[in-house]
């Protein structure tokens, strides 16, 4: 062999060496996989975790981490219940699949052709809405009409649930445009009820969860109960603390299942490892519709597929989602084509702070050749920024408003204001900020919003929203002080 070809066929070796794929399937570092998971508990105040990871189609190391509630010490186990959020979506979209395959549902027929009563206010209704636009989140439904849904008791059959988005009014031409919404997965958990007779519940169990062997796997609050599930947390001065976690029966196909660990691995190798096998669940063609992401997510480079995003970046295409409820976080990212997969399952919650969805990034990247690295602490400075914000606010407002009903009339006495600059800053200005606060706070804000935001941003984060809200009554209660004894001020004075 020529010296010049065995130069060449070094370099070849080692640029497979070092690349993405071949560090990707080299040995696992469990030992540093737990250290970096240990860390993020700790960094984020997570009381619980579980982690499966999958590599070359088999699941490599599947670990639970700290406790079930920090009320006991019992510890987490592979079967243990958490609820998944969002990841409930994907389920029932595959579920919707299935009824596709049986030729039960086409996914380009309208709503109406399978739900005659459904229709939407405003210009576009469901004669314009598919069942397609509806999986990719592209029916325009807004996504405050799904959190409407959110903030209710969660008890009404789901049927209802729908027939309450009739007044809801589409933002834009159905198909035009991504804008995620829980409405579109509460439609489609009804589309089948109505095609199948049976409820979504019985549907899913039946064709989804037993063909998978996932039997830690509930649909009711009741069942995961009783199966020792773990307990949720919210965090109260970046402390977690045990919560009884909102759940919406009603919302089911959105967002509200219970899964375990065990469970979720099952699921994610059936998307993985697909194969002839499987075709009794799905067939080939429409898990690849499920995995293509067609509606591009704004200010991003991904695109939503059907309960599931794609993300593309400089080493390749996988796809993700993550779940937020009351008390929980999960997230899981997979790749089919290079037979890799991460869930990570949290019992522990925040807007703000989601830590499952940044734990399972990292785990993606490391399992594609990059470097394992701790997540952002962003949002930990940007929630403990707006805690100390809001608590230094309050005393300051509230030593103030003191001051207001103690001193604020003689100082006007002793030294009036005069002129315009004097008026200005001693009058018109606090007066303003006083009362526009808690007119944004109280009217503005929720009116905008479209649904009841405090209500739904106190099951999250009840010391920042109770802190806001004080702090806005306060405000409104020293502004309207203010105005009286300015009133009484001017009124002596004539």
């Amino acid at each position: 062999m020529k010296i010049s070809s065995l130069i060449i066929n070094l370099v070849i070796i080692l640029s497979l060496i070092t690349s993405p794929l071949a560090l990707a399937s080299q040995t696992l570092d469990t030992n540093h996989i737990d250290e970096f998971i240990n860390e993020e508990m700790r960094t984020s105040n997570i009381p619980g975790l579980s982690l499966s990871i999958i590599k070359n189609g088999e699941i490599v190391h599947i670990k639970e981490y700290g406790q079930m509630s920090v009320r006991e010490p019992s510890a987490v186990e592979s079967s243990t219940p958490f609820l998944i959020g969002s990841l409930t979506k994907s389920l029932t979209a595959l579920a919707v699949m299935q009824l596709v395959d049986q030729g039960l549902v086409n996914l380009d027929s309208y709503i109406d052709d399978y739900i005659s009563w459904f229709n939407l206010s405003g210009e576009y209704s469901s004669n314009t809405i598919t069942i397609r636009h509806l999986l990719n989140q592209t029916s325009s439904i807004p996504n405050n009409a799904g959190l409407q849904q959110m903030s209710a008791d969660g008890n009404a059959p789901l049927e209802e649930e729908v027939q309450s988005l009739s007044s809801v009014k589409t933002i834009n031409t159905p198909g035009l445009a991504y804008e995620y919404s829980n409405a579109n997965y509460l439609i489609l958990g009804l589309l089948i009820e109505y095609v199948t007779g049976i409820s979504y519940q019985d549907y899913l169990s039946q064709h989804v969860l037993e063909p998978l062997g996932m039997k830690n796997t509930y649909l009711t609050k009741e069942e995961a109960l009783n199966a020792n599930m773990a307990s949720g947390h919210i965090k109260w001065f970046g402390f977690p603390t045990v919560v009884d976690g909102q759940y919406l029966q009603s919302s089911l196909p959105a967002g509200f299942i219970f899964s375990s660990i065990e469970d979720m691995s099952k699921y994610l190798l059936l998307h993985i490892n697909y194969n002839e096998a499987h075709q009794n669940i799905l067939v080939a063609e429409s898990f690849e519709i499920l995995h293509d992401g067609i509606a591009p997510i704004s200010n991003t480079d991904f695109k939503y597929a059907m309960g599931l995003i794609a993300i593309e970046d400089k080493i390749s295409t996988y796809m993700f989602h993550d779940g937020a409820t009351q008390g929980y976080n999960a997230a899981m990212a997979f790749s089919p084509s290079e037979g890799w997969g991460v869930i990570v399952l949290t019992n522990v919650s925040g807007q703000i702070e989601q830590p499952a969805g940044n734990i399972v990034m990292s785990l993606a990247d490391y399992l594609r050749g990059e470097e394992l690295l701790n997540t952002s602490n962003t949002p930990r400075i940007i929630y403990y920024t707006l805690l100390l914000a809001i608590f230094i606010l309050l005393i300051a407002t509230i030593i103030a408003t003191y001051t207001i009903f103690k001193k604020y009339k003689q100082r006007l006495v002793s030294h009036p204001p005069i002129g315009i600059l004097s008026k200005l800053t001693r009058v018109y200005l606090p007066g303003i900020v006083e009362l526009i606060i808690p007119l944004f706070v109280f009217i503005i804000i929720p009116r905008g919003a479209g649904f009841p935001v405090w209500k739904l941003f106190s099951l999250f984060h009840p010391d920042l929203t109770y802190g806001l809200l004080i702090l806005s009554a306060i405000l409104l209660l020293k502004g309207i002080s203010r105005i009286v004894i300015l009133l009484k001020y001017y009124r002596a004075l004539n």
